[in-house]
């Protein structure tokens, strides 16, 4: 395995699937991209006077947690790019693995059941079902 893809957002579970991928990563001496998806459709259609502001705020959140944790992995010894996207979660993943040509995607999952599950639906579950390379799913 040459390199590995982790779906970042800064939450306890991604933090979880971070220290998992940068293990994977060192075990096999693989790069580690850091993807955060940042899903701006929810806020544009709440605020669409202030769209911009909210992506643009947006953005710079996720480039400083996907900087802090490539300064993690880096500080583990594993070679780390971060990559910030703007799009659709699960598909974004799933694209930008093919792009990056990735052995394997690393994912937190939140762990939510019945009704929460249903309407807010799991990005996890989405790329597994996605996705043509194995998916690593961390339970938060």
């Amino acid at each position: 395995m040459e390199s590995l893809l982790l779906a970042y957002d800064g939450s306890e579970p991604s933090k979880k699937a971070l220290k998992v991928a940068i293990d994977l990563a060192k075990k096999l001496n693989a790069k580690l991209y850091i993807l955060y998806v940042v899903d701006v459709r929810a806020a544009t259609e709440i605020f669409p006077d202030i769209a911009g502001e909210i992506g643009e705020k947006l953005l710079e959140t996720a480039k400083e947690l996907v900087n802090e944790a490539v300064e993690e992995a880096k500080k583990a010894g594993v070679e780390a790019e971060g990559l910030v996207e703007a799009g659709v979660p699960p598909e974004k993943i799933v694209e930008v693995a093919k792009k990056k040509d990735v052995s394997m995607i690393v994912i937190g999952a939140h762990g939510y059941g019945g009704i929460k599950r249903l309407l807010i639906g799991s990005v996890s579950d989405k790329v597994i079902r996605m996705s043509d390379r194995p998916v690593v799913v961390v339970k938060g």
